[in-house]
């Protein structure tokens, strides 16, 4: 858990005030971001502003997404999408969908690559 702290009666995460402190305050929209990607590192220099959207490629690009058994919501297994891409043209979405108690859209997806892509 990312350690708070208080500057002009406000709470910020610890790299937030080092950034304040460096740079001045923070533009509203904009976050603060890791170039090192560890959330706990504080050191100016490896701090820079972004968007929402450049911290979340930020993560895709380091590999820390959540995908697949990783998601705690995830019903599948790696060997069930593939037996679920090899039934594609097979089965009908419907029949899987039952059988892997998943909606027919998320089997829809794996036979698309929208869903499970790394398997």
């Amino acid at each position: 858990m990312k350690t708070k702290c208080i500057l002009k009666s406000k709470k910020y995460y610890y790299h937030r005030q080092a950034y304040i402190k460096a740079y001045g305050e923070i533009p509203a929209g904009m976050c603060v971001r890791h170039l090192c990607h560890n959330p706990y590192c504080a050191n100016v220099e490896h701090l820079v502003l972004g968007t929402h959207q450049d911290n979340m490629n930020d993560m895709v690009e380091a590999g820390r997404q959540s995908k697949g058994v990783n998601v705690h919501t995830s019903k599948l297994t790696n060997s069930i999408v593939k037996e679920i891409q090899i039934a594609k043209g097979k089965q009908p979405a419907t029949t899987l969908a039952k059988k892997y108690k998943v909606h027919r859209t998320t089997i829809y997806r794996i036979w698309r690559k929208e869903a499970w892509r790394h398997i």
